[in-house]
């Protein structure tokens, strides 16, 4: 609940100033184990992975903006203030793929589907996609919208199902 998430907030404020972060972004990663908090990590920096664009879909706090304003020194508490969400529940769903060579990456079917606001690729056609073992293997990403999360989930498996994408698996030499 809203108790909860103060309370992890308040965490998080906590970790950052424990390693020295007064002002500007930190980005933090919480654990949470027997009900307490952990942080995984802390940084003076916005979160990845498409972070702050989904933050701004739910929330309407537009991030990356404040942050560009505060870095010249020209933050104001008005630039603070929240916009309009675009919808109530989010997600990046991030899009992996068996290793092979790329033959085609096309995200334009995804983007036309109700409730996907970005689709990319990482990687482009014709180099090879090595096999899954960290989060640099991600073939790409999806960020999509809903009004609830059956909806949101609804969206998100049919944006998946549209990337045109075909690799060419290569087999191995025997």
């Amino acid at each position: 609940g809203l108790a909860d998430e103060g309370r992890i907030f308040q965490f998080a404020h906590a970790a950052s100033r424990a390693v020295g972060l007064e002002t500007g972004p930190s980005y933090v990663q919480i654990r949470i184990q027997d009900s307490e908090p952990w942080a995984i990590e802390v940084g003076a920096r916005l979160g990845g992975g498409k972070d702050a664009e989904l933050a701004k879909l739910v929330t309407g706090f537009n991030a990356v903006r404040a942050n560009v304003l505060w870095a010249l020194g020209e933050l104001s508490r008005d630039d603070l203030q929240r916009g309009e969400p675009v919808a109530p529940c989010g997600q990046v769903r991030f899009v992996v793929a068996q290793p092979g060579r790329i033959v085609r990456l096309d995200a334009g079917p995804a983007l036309a589907l109700d409730g996907v606001h970005e689709a990319g690729f990482y990687w482009r056609e014709g180099m090879t996609l090595p096999p899954l073992i960290s989060g640099a293997e991600r073939l790409g990403y999806l960020l999509v919208s809903g009004a609830d999360e059956d909806e949101l989930d609804a969206r998100t498996a049919a944006a998946l199902e549209a990337l045109d994408v075909e690799i060419a698996v290569e087999s191995a030499l025997v």
